[in-house]
């Protein structure tokens, strides 16, 4: 199988190694040349492609020429940017992908901020139904639904939380800083590796599934004061401290039906 990594960072090298490690042709991107070798290193051929709100820079027609399968995974950076500058950039790569009729299977890596929090740290699962008001200035549900539109059973949407793994744990951050908001709300971490199994069981099986949301949020329910304290404990760091006085918003995310559907478990 041709699969195609658009993205090949943190999670995307990771996983198109993976890939590749399972005897399929895996190509990757990055925006970087001098990432160009590591990507080659692991055995995935690799191109420089840069996408931008107006243009896409690099040689996209050759990369995604006939693939099978391909895993779209960059990052929105809407922290940092105005959210129109990410929603013209799926708005380039729909154009281009709307080029290969070949291309059936898409899987788009989100996250589950397109979730709201609340005081009342309500519950999501991959079946929620936004409401209107959830739907305004929410550009990265806005990006999925974009997506959903124009590819439509093409295409299916992976929801990270907090991505956690090897060398990265948001406990390096967090180790005896003071007054850290929501104690009591509830982590949504995902692991690497699951994710990885999740796209690899998503590609597997993407014609049997008639969903096109799933979600990769770790199942442990666990309050951030817990599971930051056990982390700094466990990594040898200074514990953090929480503030218990001021008004907390958090949401808990369930991945049930997804786990159930493709009969995975998370360890």
């Amino acid at each position: 199988m041709k699969i195609g990594v658009l993205g090949c960072g943190w999670l995307g090298l990771p996983l198109a190694t993976h890939l590749k490690n399972k005897k399929n042709q895996v190509s990757g991107t990055t925006t970087r040349q001098e990432k160009l070798s590591l990507i080659e290193k692991e055995g995935v051929k690799a191109f420089q492609i840069q996408i931008s709100p107006k243009e896409i820079k690099g040689d996209i027609e050759l990369f995604l020429s006939n693939l099978d399968v391909l895993i779209i995974d960059f990052p929105p950076r809407i922290r940092s940017r105005s959210a129109d500058l990410f929603l013209n950039e799926i708005n380039q790569l729909l154009r281009e992908l709307s080029k290969y009729n070949k291309l059936q299977k898409i899987v788009y890596i989100s996250s589950t901020s397109v979730f709201r929090d609340t005081s009342h740290f309500k519950v999501y699962d991959e079946a929620y139904l936004f409401s209107e008001f959830e739907k305004k200035d929410n550009p990265l549900l806005k990006a999925e639904n974009m997506l959903l539109e124009n590819l439509g059973r093409k295409l299916k949407i992976l929801r990270c939380g907090g991505l956690i793994g090897p060398d990265r744990h948001p406990i390096k951050y967090l180790a005896g800083r003071t007054n850290l908001p929501n104690p009591d709300a509830p982590v949504n971490m995902s692991y690497q590796k699951d994710v990885i199994s999740i796209c690899q069981e998503l590609i597997n099986n993407f014609d049997k599934l008639e969903n096109y949301i799933f979600h990769a949020v770790h199942p442990e329910e666990i309050s951030r004061k817990e599971f930051y304290q056990k982390a700094a404990q466990d990594f040898s760091l200074d514990t953090p401290k929480f503030d218990h006085q001021s008004k907390q918003v958090g949401k808990r995310i369930l991945s049930t039906h997804t786990l159930d559907q493709l009969n995975i478990e998370m360890n």
